[in-house]
């Protein structure tokens, strides 16, 4: 995956970086630092987001996030 198809999945989800790097276990800076091609896209975040394309697994993704969070 490259930085450009990260931006593009990222934006057809409605998200912005605070939102991708909440979901994808990172940092914002990371997330702007992929889509800018500064540095790859790692080959987990490929499948974190592939896995995030089906709506199901975001809300299991929110609801580890409440509960991790109590």
């Amino acid at each position: 995956m490259q930085g450009a198809e990260l931006k593009k999945w990222r934006e057809a989800n409605d998200w912005t970086l605070e939102d991708a790097s909440t979901y994808l276990g990172t940092t914002k800076t990371s997330v702007h630092r992929w889509e800018a091609g500064v540095y790859d896209v790692p080959q987990t975040i490929e499948i974190l987001t592939y896995l995030l394309s089906d709506k199901r697994n975001i809300r299991s993704v929110e609801k580890f996030l409440r509960k991790s969070l109590d």
